[in-house]
């Protein structure tokens, strides 16, 4: 990009201009002197009374807001407190839950039939029936099933 001659000149020559006039800025009021107020002792101690009136509305004010404050606050720990005592329980709860499912599982070990025959032979000194030991009954009538009402089903 080239620069012209008169590109290099120019100036803001508004600098070098006659001041102008300033715009006339408006007069302030001038203040007038008051003289001091005379009031009387009856007026003094309703004021008095108005201020302390007053004072004890804003003290109160702020109390019940320090008392509300203080409240939010408690009631907040105490819900952080119920939370933490229900996590403990819902960890408690999972712990016992996994110990039931291993003793279920160790109950069902014990009650199975190999369990049973093992104990039956070991402890309590029973011998298993080969095949030739065993008697199958036949019955004349077919098969029946007495129900405890008296009933008889086939």
């Amino acid at each position: 990009m080239a620069v012209t001659a008169r590109q290099e000149f120019d100036y803001n020559f508004d600098a070098f201009a006659p001041a102008r006039k300033r715009e006339e800025q408006p007069k302030q009021p001038k203040l007038k002197r008051l003289d001091p107020v005379v009031k009387t002792e009856a007026q003094i101690k309703a004021e008095s009374k108005t201020a302390l009136i007053r004072m004890v509305r804003n003290v109160s004010l702020s109390l019940a807001f320090t008392v509300l404050a203080v409240l939010n606050i408690y009631a907040y720990c105490q819900s952080d407190l119920q939370d933490r005592k229900y996590d403990q329980l819902t960890e408690q709860y999972e712990m016992v839950q996994s110990e039931n499912t291993r003793l279920s599982m160790e109950l069902n070990s014990m009650v199975s039939l190999e369990q049973i025959e093992k104990i039956a032979v070991e402890q309590l000194g029973l011998v298993k029936l080969d095949a030739s030991e065993i008697e199958y009954v036949r019955l004349s009538e077919g098969s029946k099933v007495l129900v405890s009402s008296g009933k008889t089903a086939e």
